[in-house]
């Protein structure tokens, strides 16, 4: 069984490849925190929240997790937004 991390590289658009979540550089973080599993009970517990935050008392790594987290989910946001909008203005000129 391949890992996803493998099949997260062997299936990237090498154009694209900066665009993609550092997933290695994630699971790093993870580790180190020595928490793993309290954030990624934060994080199921707050999949829709608008801010993510680490409860009083958590890790103290947990917070730079987090960041991180933050960072890498707004530049593959950054990025689909920018390749939709280049889309549509090629739709729209293909319709004049």
């Amino acid at each position: 069984m391949v890992a996803f991390g493998e099949t997260l590289l062997q299936q990237q658009v090498p154009a694209h490849r900066l665009h993609y979540v550092d997933y290695e550089g994630l699971k790093q973080l993870l580790n180190e925190t020595a928490a793993g599993e309290e954030l990624g009970s934060l994080l199921q517990q707050n999949q829709y929240a608008a801010e993510l935050k680490p409860p009083a008392g958590s890790h103290p790594k947990a917070a730079g997790f987090l960041a991180a987290l933050e960072r890498e989910i707004t530049k593959v946001n950054e990025f689909v937004v920018s390749r939709m909008a280049r889309v549509t203005s090629q739709v729209d000129t293909l319709r004049q």
